[in-house]
């Protein structure tokens, strides 16, 4: 929360101020005034109403009316009851040669200062152009002849390019990061504002007391609306082209502006029970405040018609006076809105962008006098009140600590001191606006810009003034008896208490960070240069040389904050870039190395392996006072969203468009300064809710500022670093000792590191250590720690993790026995050991987290941790729980029962309220078991468990019912039950028809055997399987063979099936098996299917069958014999294989036979393969084939093959197919037949020498 410092400008009382007004860019403040002798005064001030040097009081004649500065120049437009326009641009005021006659109602800028528009009250509307020499000069006059309210608002112009973040846009959060250091801003003269550029649209609205006027760019106007009431207020948005109404029934109209100008109603509400002097204004994109009739503000978002209430805290809600809002007034640079009360209090909100109604107070002031209005500049708010001026400056509370003294900032001019070493503390009240302290032992130095106080202090009691003198201050520092103070004009000057001058320092140029360590002073410059003093003198000296870093940083723009180390060796700062936005970055200058290291944070934080990916600025940072090379920083982080967008050039957030949202979470880095290599972190403290800032580094104990619990206010920490957790008291040789140990163990020197810590006896104190080695993750010098603290549970464990495959988890295990959880937390994550987290967090009973991380990082282990989660809520009385987490964990079966077992009814309450099949059954079972046989065939049939039920049922006789759940179910082992129970009782049939419907077949067999059931036995042994269908068929061979030999087929025994056939002459039947048989069938049954075919008749069958025996030669005579026809698959399957004696005899016979039977091809394939080319040409010759006679002969290249080939040819007409001819010739050719050759061209020639002779 920020406190505001109040400052009043100084006015002449003499003067009824009639108001003011902020430039909304430069932040010139213009107080317009009258004088009793018809003279106006305009003052203009700079932001903190101080009158700007050569700028007095301007006078011009008549009251002022109205006023407007231009939105980027220093013009400021003034009208008067005389119809006068005065133009104030920085010098002397000048008037324009107006033709206004009466009194100026409003004087208006457009949005970009294009164009100047005054009206007076008879109606008459003048528009302002500036000239070349830019001057304004009348654009246009116009006369809507009736009187004007002061009413007038120009429609927005059309968004461009956010030209002056083009570049800014690559380094998203570049506002963002400039907020997180509150209280710094640059001193380099540079705008960091956003400055979004629109087209400047110079058509306006204006108003009389009946009707809105819209004007265009020349000036043509036209009525473009006819209110019921009177009009109150117009509302342009700045960068939407909307309207809104506020009227004197107060009504608020939403419009659309069309592009002539005319109005088309969006929405419209009504403001019931407000007063009409109410106040209100845009506060967003698409949201109006308004002022009611207390202290709350109503919001409406125009866009999404939603409306809320902002209440002001119940401590300004006094019932005498009562308080009310009498103005209300938006930043749109800071995003802040301020309310203003009547009697005197100023509450100021934040807009907070989780939730769109949500708004956090930002601070809060209280000015004696009655306020009229307020208004914001770039950085300050400027409190009109009855009795005068008010500027309020945000300024953010100060902080600091130094030999165990620390002081607190609660106000303006209240003060905490606190002791932390003794937990005392005590207020006083310096009656000076405080902007800035420093402290030592026992003095405190306070200064207010132009005043500098010392103060002596002593515990408990009062401080004392020990001097006070004027200076124009900046900064300044106080070591021993003497304040070094770096003023604004440039100087650096050591000065007494009373202000005497004792010494001035050199520098170049004006001082930006000052900062002091032990007897060390260091300043750094606007310039960027470093110098180092030492003040251990009677004067102060140099140290070294002034280094000036600007050399060796290539980015740099200005320092943020300077530190030295204790012995003024290493000077560190952060700082920020050239557009002045702060670097994630530290710097440190080794001076003895004059070597500058630097520190990144742009990708985070890396320690040990445990990543955090958020960008991380230093805010502030610490050397310790004693050891040189340890150091503390704050680091803040900026989480963002998707959306990264830059600042808004012009409200804070929409529903519809949301700003980037910033989230600073802050984290203590411990690091070392390793010597030549630069900063090492060694460990990352995570800041409680309740962290505030860091405040110094005093070895064993570092120093914060924290709030307390129950309210807003702060107070001094002292926090014990970890390496010291048990051991506080320990004397300074101790002290250095560890943190040497530290700092060699990061620098991986053990030895020289276990130098430091051999002569050292105290558990305590290894303990300390081995908590060290978990942070730098040596669990070898950890084992040595523990060896000297004699924990031999410790040693035990650091050898059973061994087996451990991960580092971190194994350094987590060990973490755990140091007690060190949070760090065991971080490291099993880091290692992704989900598994041992979950372990971790069972132990530790953290139940919450134990679920969360088995729900969504270890689900393997997720049964078992609701299993162990359930016995620990078990365990603490919570039976539903547990019960609930045992369901989950699908153990409730076994364990809900268990757990309520003492208590049947309860138990019975669950059961039958869950209706979980399992414990239905099992408690069925229960009641069973106690002889309740109807409850247990209740809970039975509840649980579905047919089986069950029917058993009970035929145990109690009730045979009927249970075969009507048979019947009704199917439920094959309720059947079987109940069929037992038929055979039992004799019922023989009815226990068959049970046993097939259970599908037991072989118990419905055995009973149809046992009692002769031959009928049923066959249709049985038809469904069953091909066991049962064996035995069956066993036991009909000599009763019914035909029924055999079906069963023997149907269960696979094939031969066995034919064997029976050929036995009992079913002839029938082996025509059918025999269609089964193959190849690889015993022969003798192939051979004796086949002698069978030829007996009755079927030599086909039968030469197929003595193929597959492979009795070729037999099938062949069997089908010359019968003239079997030869296919080509029974060709195929009739082919010996290569290896037979016989083959080529038997496909010569095979070929015959085909040859006989006239298939040609057949033959010939056969020939071929019996290696009888010639026979096969032959054969194709008888078939006529021309193309495969073709074919085969030049396949073949055998020369009578060819002269085959060519003689068949020429048996064709070969005189009409030119083709032959070529063939013929190429065939004799190659056949080597010179004289066929020569009687077919002398046969060729014979027709050509006839037409010759005929000629």
């Amino acid at each position: 929360m920020s406190s505001y410092l109040e400052y009043k400008v100084k006015t002449n009382q003499n003067y009824t101020t009639i108001g003011i007004s902020y430039h909304r860019q430069l932040g010139l403040l213009a107080i317009l005034s009258n004088t009793e002798n018809d003279e106006a005064q305009i003052l203009i001030c700079d932001e903190l109403g101080e009158d700007l040097d050569n700028s007095g009081p301007n006078i011009c004649k008549g009251h002022i009316t109205s006023f407007c500065w231009h939105p980027t120049q220093r013009t400021l437009a003034i009208g008067t009851n005389s119809g006068q326009i005065y133009i104030w641009n920085g010098g002397l005021i000048t008037a324009l040669d107006s033709v206004h006659e009466e009194t100026i109602v409003f004087s208006k800028w457009s949005s970009l200062g294009g164009c100047l528009v005054t009206g007076d009250q008879t109606g008459i509307i003048i528009g302002w152009k500036s000239d070349s020499r830019g001057l304004l000069k009348m654009s246009f006059k116009s006369n809507i002849g009736a009187n004007l309210t002061n009413n007038i608002s120009f429609r927005a112009g059309k968004a461009a390019t956010d030209i002056s973040n083009l570049a800014k846009m690559a380094v998203a959060g570049d506002q963002s990061a400039l907020d997180i250091f509150s209280s710094w801003r640059p001193r380099t003269t540079t705008s960091h504002g956003p400055q979004t550029v629109t087209s400047d649209n110079i058509t306006f609205y204006c108003a009389t007391v009946s009707e809105l006027y819209y004007f265009d760019e020349d000036g043509e106007f036209s009525i473009v609306l006819l209110p019921k009431s009177v009009i109150l207020r117009i509302l342009c948005h700045d960068s939407k082209d909307v309207c809104i109404l506020v009227c004197k029934d107060l009504t608020v109209a939403y419009y659309k502006c069309n592009k002539n100008g005319s109005l088309s109603e969006v929405s419209k509400v009504k403001l019931n029970g407000l007063k009409e002097d109410l106040c209100i204004i845009w506060a967003g994109p698409s949201l109006l405040a308004c002022t009611t009739n207390d202290v709350s503000i109503r919001f409406w978002d125009i866009e999404s018609g939603n409306s809320y209430v902002l209440t002001a805290p119940i401590s300004y809600t006094s019932s005498f006076p009562k308080q009310t809002f009498v103005n209300i007034s938006y930043s749109v640079e800071k995003g802040l809105l301020c309310g203003a009360t009547n009697v005197g209090n100023i509450i100021i909100w934040r807009f907070e962008e989780e939730t769109v109604d949500q708004w956090n107070i930002h601070g809060s002031c209280k000015i004696s006098d009655t306020i009229k209005y307020c208004i914001w500049s770039p950085l300050n708010l400027a409190v009109h009140a009855m009795n005068g001026i008010y500027i309020l400056h945000e300024h953010s509370l100060l902080a600091s600590y130094k030999e165990d003294v620390a002081i607190v900032q609660t106000s303006a001019n209240d003060l905490n001191v606190f002791y932390p070493s003794i937990n005392e503390s005590f207020s006083f009240n310096s009656n000076l606006q405080v902007i800035g302290l420093a402290l030592n032992k026992e003095h405190i130095c306070l200064w207010n810009g132009k005043l500098i106080s010392v103060y002596k202090i002593q515990s408990k009691e009062i401080p004392a003034v020990v001097g006070t003198f004027n200076c124009d201050v900046q900064d300044a520092c106080i070591f021993d008896r003497i304040v070094i103070v770096a003023e604004n004009c440039g100087k650096l000057q050591i000065r007494t208490f009373q202000g005497t001058i004792k010494q001035t320092l050199d520098v170049e140029a004006p001082i930006v960070c000052l900062t002091l360590n032990t007897c060390y002073l260091a300043a750094i410059t606007l310039s960027g240069v470093v110098h180092i003093w030492d003040l251990n003198r009677r004067e102060a000296k140099l140290m070294c040389k002034p280094k000036d870093i600007t050399l060796n940083i290539d980015d740099y723009g200005e320092a943020i904050q300077l530190r030295l180390n204790s012995n003024g060796t290493k000077v560190s700062f952060t700082a920020a870039n050239l557009n002045l936005v702060p670097m994630p970055r530290l710097y440190v200058w080794d001076r003895d190395l004059d070597t500058i290291y630097v520190k990144h944070f742009e990708k985070g934080l890396d320690v040990d392996e445990i990543q955090y990916n958020d960008t991380r600025f230093i805010v502030s940072h610490y050397w310790d006072t004693n050891e040189p090379n340890l150091l503390f920083c704050e680091a803040k982080s900026i989480e963002k969203t998707e959306n990264q967008l830059l600042r808004p050039s012009l409200y804070t957030l929409s529903n519809k468009q949301k700003k980037k949202k910033m989230i600073g979470s802050s984290v203590i880095l411990s690091m070392f300064f390793i010597e030549q290599k630069g900063l090492k972190i060694q460990d990352i403290i995570h800041c409680p809710d309740q962290f505030c800032a860091i405040l110094g580094l005093d070895a064993p104990y570092y120093i914060t500022l924290c709030k307390h619990n129950t309210n807003t206010k702060t107070r001094v920490k002292r926090n014990l670093m970890k390496e010291f957790e048990g051991i506080e008291d320990c004397n300074s040789d101790i002290r250095a000792a560890i943190i040497n140990f530290g700092y060699n163990l990061c620098l991986g020197d053990l030895d020289l590191a276990f130098n430091f810590i051999t002569n050292i006896k105290s558990p305590a104190v290894w303990t300390s250590l081995a908590k060290m080695c978990v942070k730098t993750k040596r669990l070898d010098v950890a084992e040595i720690c523990l060896g000297h603290m004699n924990d031999c549970r410790g040693l035990a464990i650091l050898r059973s993790i061994n087996t451990e495959p991960e580092l971190a988890a194994r350094v987590a295990c060990l973490a755990v026995h140091l007690g060190m959880y949070d760090e065991a937390e971080e490291l099993y994550k880091c290692c992704n050991r989900y598994d041992l987290l979950n372990r971790f967090y069972r132990a530790r009973n953290q139940i919450t987290a134990s679920l969360d991380v088995a729900e969504t990082k270890d689900r393997i282990h997720l049964r078992n941790t609701y299993y162990n989660v359930g016995r620990n809520l078990e365990n603490k009385g919570d039976v539903a729980g547990a019960a609930a987490m045992y369901c989950k964990s699908e153990t409730h079966s076994l364990t809900i029962p268990k757990m309520l077992l003492d208590d049947p009814v309860t138990l019975e309450n669950y059961i039958i309220k869950n209706k979980n099949v399992l414990l239905l059954k099992w408690w069925a079972q229960y009641l069973e078991g106690n002889g309740d046989m109807d409850g247990a065939i209740k809970y039975y049939q509840q649980a579905n468990d047919d089986l069950s039920t029917v058993r009970i049922l035929c145990y109690l006789g009730h045979v009927e019912q249970a075969a009507q759940i048979c019947m009704n179910t199917s439920n094959k082992a309720a059947c079987c039950h109940l069929a037992r129970s038929y055979e039992m009782q004799g019922l023989y049939e009815d226990a068959i028809k049970m046993y097939v419907d259970a599908t037991a077949y072989v118990n419905a067999i055995r009973l149809c055997k046992e009692q002769f059931f031959d009928n049923h036995l066959w249709n049985i042994a038809l469904l069953a399987d091909d066991r049962e269908k064996l035995g069956v068929a066993e036991y009909f061979e000599e009763i019914s063979p035909d029924k055999s030999v079906i069963l023997y087929h149907q269960a696979g025994y094939l031969h066995k099936a034919i064997d029976l056939a050929f036995r009992y002459k079913n002839y029938d039947a082996i025509v059918t098996m025999s269609q089964e048989l193959n190849i690889e069938d015993d022969s003798s049954l192939l051979l004796k299917c086949s002698n069978f075919f030829m007996s009755q008749g079927h030599y086909d069958n039968a030469v197929n069958l003595l193929a597959m025996a492979n009795k070729f030669e037999e099938a062949v005579e069997q089908c010359q014999e019968h003239k079997v026809i030869i296919t080509e698959a029974l060709g195929d399957r009739l082919t010996p294989p290569s290896d037979h004696v016989k083959r080529t005899v038997i496909l010569e016979k095979l070929a015959d036979c085909a040859l006989m039977q006239a298939n040609y091809h057949i033959a010939a394939k056969k020939f071929t393969q019996a290696g009888q080319k010639i026979k096969a040409m032959k054969a194709l010759l008888k078939s006529g084939d021309t193309e495969k006679i073709i074919f085969y002969a030049n396949v073949s290249r055998q020369h009578e093959i060819y002269i085959m080939a060519a003689n068949y040819l020429q048996t064709l007409d070969w005189q009409e197919h030119p083709e032959f001819l070529k063939t013929i010739v190429s065939f004799y050719t190659k056949g080597k037949a010179p004289h066929l050759l020569a009687n077919f061209y002398i046969s060729c020639a014979q027709p050509i020498q006839g037409i010759y002779e005929k000629k």
